[in-house]
């Protein structure tokens, strides 16, 4: 089969965690790749994986978050492909602390990366997608993004901002055959936690290397799981894509009891 003949994804925070389980089910799946990570070496070693395995992928070295970079990257993707099917803004980066504690410039990186990059994206990719008719917009929000946590402010914040920013867009776009999700996975066992800031109030009440272990501890799924689930909603254009037994829980909490649970993460961040 001729790489013309393929379907196209962009995948953004490609190299790593859900980002690396994602590019090997979409190239499952049928793919051909545009793979996009800040991380330039480990996106050049899993594009050569693909080549070796037959599957057609590109680097596409890139912070999302600058808005210069990714319009110079998507132009040349677009330049590249008579047609771009599928956009997953998967990039993603974290703190843990409280909001007394959390820098402002910390707000502005996070903000800039999770909320940034799947604005910037989404808009360099839009008029492509316009003109051609079709084509699927999947943004990774979190089960974060349905509620907020204690010492997630600035994630959570992001989070909700992805959730928002989707369905103003998925109603926008109705009828003109492009698709909208909003991806919400629960605790997946990915390098995101491993590579977040964790603050010093985390550091004086319970010790940063517990929350390796307390996230380890209420993971249930892999990053190759929660792909799969992912591509699987991609596939059937779900408008909410919830990943995991825990985001399907959260989910529901969310909507029946929107105060309560509040107490209850209080609770459970007392007896941790």
């Amino acid at each position: 089969m001729s790489t013309t003949s393929l379907r196209v994804a962009i995948l953004t925070g490609a190299a790593s965690g859900i980002g690396r389980a994602m590019a090997q089910a979409l190239a499952t799946d049928g793919y051909s790749l545009e793979l996009m990570d800040v991380n330039g070496e480990a996106l050049d070693d899993l594009v050569k994986t693909f080549r070796k395995q037959g599957s057609p992928a590109q680097a596409n070295t890139c912070d999302v978050g600058d808005r210069e970079q990714v319009e110079r990257a998507f132009e040349q993707m677009t330049a590249r492909h008579s047609r771009i099917d599928l956009l997953v803004n998967n990039a993603g980066i974290t703190a843990y602390d409280t909001v007394s504690s959390t820098t402002l410039d910390d707000y502005d990186r996070i903000m800039r990366v999770n909320f940034g990059g799947t604005l910037h994206c989404t808009k360099a990719l839009l008029p492509t997608l316009l003109r051609q008719g079709h084509g699927h917009v999947a943004n990774i929000s979190s089960v974060f993004g349905l509620i907020g946590a204690p010492l997630q402010s600035a994630y959570s914040a992001s989070k909700f901002a992805i959730r928002g920013f989707s369905e103003s867009l998925r109603q926008e776009l109705l009828g003109t055959g492009i698709g909208v999700s909003c991806v919400h996975p629960g605790g997946v066992r990915t390098g995101i936690v491993a590579g977040g800031r964790v603050g010093e109030n985390r550091l004086e009440t319970a010790g940063a290397a517990t929350f390796n272990t307390d996230f380890e501890r209420f993971s249930r799924l892999t990053s190759e799981q929660a792909a799969r689930q992912i591509v699987a909603g991609i596939r059937k254009r779900k408008a909410r894509i919830l990943v995991g037994v825990d985001a399907h829980a959260i989910s529901g909490a969310s909507r029946l009891f929107p105060v309560f649970y509040q107490r209850l993460n209080h609770w459970l961040g007392l007896e941790r």
